[in-house]
């Protein structure tokens, strides 16, 4: 491998940047950790967090164009992908493809982490549109942010992102 094509990162995080990289939305925080810019547009990768304390969800939803491979690191999670439910425990892959309505669940009150890889790339877009800039520095507290504004938050980018959710 050519040394000029290796992606290295090392993200400071010391709050001077105006491009945050992690973003709190809808009870997570999302850390993109490699852009589509960093990859020719082919894919992009996210950590998804889940805060200790409570089950957290993301709504049913699909997407149009994209194809996402979640890797579980951390917690247990139950994913419902069409018609199939499967429970996911850490060092597990799921590979979802587009226009399939799915959800995940983190399942317990342990904190709950795992890895998003989208292709193509973009759509990590979408959290640094509509999520809010969250720069604690690793620290796994959310903000203490409650509002009913989250589900309204998350339709934003609907039509420019192709992601549809159903049952809201």
């Amino acid at each position: 491998m050519k040394e000029d094509r290796l992606i290295k990162h090392n993200h400071l995080n010391d709050g001077t940047k105006s491009d945050c990289y992690r973003y709190f939305l809808g009870g997570l925080i999302y850390t993109i950790g490699i852009t589509g810019k960093e990859t020719d547009q082919n894919y992009s990768v996210l950590e998804l967090l889940f805060p200790a304390g409570v089950e957290q969800n993301v709504p049913p939803h699909k997407h149009s164009n994209e194809k996402i491979v979640f890797y579980v690191v951390k917690g247990n999670f139950l994913f419902e992908y069409g018609d199939k439910i499967i429970k996911a425990d850490p060092g597990m892959f799921l590979n979802l493809k587009s226009i399939i309505f799915h959800l995940y669940k983190k399942i317990g009150v342990e904190e709950g982490k795992l890895i998003m890889i989208i292709s193509p790339a973009g759509f990590e877009n979408y959290f640094k549109e509509v999520g809010m800039p969250f720069k604690d520095d690793y620290n796994t507290n959310t903000p203490d942010i409650k509002t009913d504004d989250d589900r309204i938050t998350l339709h934003i980018g609907e039509a420019k992102y192709g992601l549809k959710f159903i049952g809201e």
